[in-house]
This record gives structure tokens, sequence and C-alpha cells, in this order.
């Protein structure tokens, strides 16, 4: 009886380490490798035809500042508007259908915006997926801690994309005051059984 309780708990444990903001190494099953181009941010500041990373922000403001140094990304906001995104477009060929795990490392010094505005408050993974310009899957900041301070942990958001989407985008969202880093993020494709912490839009 307690080595049946014993089991449980252990497969309890390896369930709630994917699509949460655990630092328990996913236990899903991957069936590829990362497909992220640029994972070690090291062509942020390249020629814009090189880079696989791209920003925005709230009316293109200046209000956040990014950088790489040694693999290692670090947003921070400076002014007054209220989000940044630093995101990345993986080609959706072979993604359509599938089951994806985004994940990476953060680190958080996340306090609430001086600048108040009615966004979810925090900083880390969001995902955006279209199909034929219509929006059919959203996710933010889905995992926990996503504000405060906390050292080193794994974030992931995990979904299956519909049937023909062509349109992904994966990003590190910032939307409080302070800072956050983030480090080997990574794409892969998941077995269907893998527990997902987003859903489709409907």
């Amino acid at each position: 009886m307690i080595m049946r309780s014993m089991y449980a708990a252990i497969a309890t444990l390896m369930l709630a380490g994917c699509g949460t903001g655990s630092d328990t190494a996913s236990s899903c099953e991957y069936l590829s490798g990362n497909l992220l181009e640029d994972p070690g941010f090291n062509q942020l500041t390249g020629a814009r035809r090189d880079r696989k990373w791209f920003a925005s922000a709230h009316a293109n403001s200046k209000a956040f500042t990014y950088a790489a140094d040694n693999g290692t990304l670090t947003i921070t906001q400076v002014g007054s508007e209220p989000w940044f995104l630093l995101s990345q477009l993986p080609d959706t060929d072979k993604l359509g259908g599938k089951k994806i795990e985004f994940t990476a490392e953060l680190k958080l010094d996340l306090t609430e915006s001086k600048h108040k505005h009615n966004f979810k408050m925090g900083g880390g993974l969001a995902v955006l997926a279209k199909k034929n310009n219509k929006i059919v899957l959203r996710s933010q900041l889905p995992h926990d801690p996503h504000m405060g301070t906390h050292d080193w942990f794994t974030a992931r958001i995990v979904a299956k994309l519909p049937p023909r989407t062509n349109m992904l985008r994966l990003s590190f969202l910032h939307q409080a005051g302070g800072s956050m880093q983030a480090r080997n993020p990574s794409l892969r494709i998941v077995d269907k059984n893998c527990p997902t912490n987003a859903e489709p839009e409907m």
C-alpha cells in the first residue's frame, strides 16, 4: 500500500513537470529537436536579414531595453508604456495539428508597474497562433511564477496547434516594472499525451 502511494505521488510530480513553471524537467516525450533559430540570442544586433528575433512594443516606444550577454537575454522597463515582446516566427509547415512545447529558463525581478494598465501584469512566455489571419490560439504567462523576484526556473507553454495553422509567434513578454532574463529557449513537438496549459480559441 505504501509503495502504491509512492508510485502515485511520483507519477503526479512527473505530470506536473510538463506545462508548468516548475524547475522539474519535462516528462513529455520529445518528437523533434529544438525548432527555434538563434536560441543563444547571438544575432539580436546583427544585420536585419540575419535576425531571427524581432522586437515590438506598445506604441512602438522605447519604454523597454533588451540585450543579450553570453546566451542570456535581459529585458528591462525604462519608460511608461505597458508591454514589450521579443518574438520569433517559426516555420509552421510541419506544426499544424501537432502538440508543441515552448520552454525557457527565466529569472525574474518584476514589480508592479508604476504606469498602470489593464494588461496582465508580469513577464514570461507567450504564444499566438493564427489560421487564415484568424487567431486560433493565444496564451500569455500561463506559468507561475510570472511576477516578483525569482531565481532561475523553467517555464513552459504546452499547446496543441489546430490543423492548418499558418502563423505561430513565440514571444518573451514583459508587462510589468523591473526586469526579466531568459536563456535556453526551445520549441519542440511533443507526444499527444503531454499535458497542456494552453487551449485553442473556439
